[in-house]
């Protein structure tokens, strides 16, 4: 996606848009680092966002839950100030939004899975 985004991303032929989709079932973490991720891109704008991202997948192993104690330490990592992030994480500020992206999700018929995603897409267009 990187490469995609430089080759193609400047010139407005190519968008990467983010959305959540926290499957608790499956990571039980994942509403928390969403809204977490959310205020750090708030409170320090895309760059800030995707360091802090990179941070909570590269901090572990694949199957390893994400340690939602460390968030705050990577939100100051990504270069925003920690008592404004633990402000909006604690006010619940973007928890709407999340919901949204799930509801959003749900309404395309979006599963867990890309594969699944794509099939049940495809399948809904043909």
């Amino acid at each position: 996606m990187n490469k995609i985004m430089t080759e193609y991303g400047n010139d407005g032929k190519v968008a990467w848009v983010f959305r959540h989709f926290p499957l608790v079932e499956l990571h039980p973490n994942a509403p928390k680092t969403a809204a977490a991720a959310e205020c750090v891109a708030s409170l320090g704008g895309n760059d800030a966002f995707w360091k802090f991202s990179n941070l909570i997948y590269t901090d572990r192993t694949t199957n390893e839950l994400a340690n939602v104690t460390k968030l705050p330490e990577y939100a100051e990592k990504a270069g925003v100030n920690k008592a404004k992030y633990t402000q909006c994480v604690q006010a619940g500020t973007f928890t709407d939004a999340i919901d949204a992206d799930v509801t959003e999700a749900l309404k395309r018929v979006l599963g867990g899975h890309p594969t699944q995603s794509l099939s049940s897409v495809i399948s809904k267009v043909s």
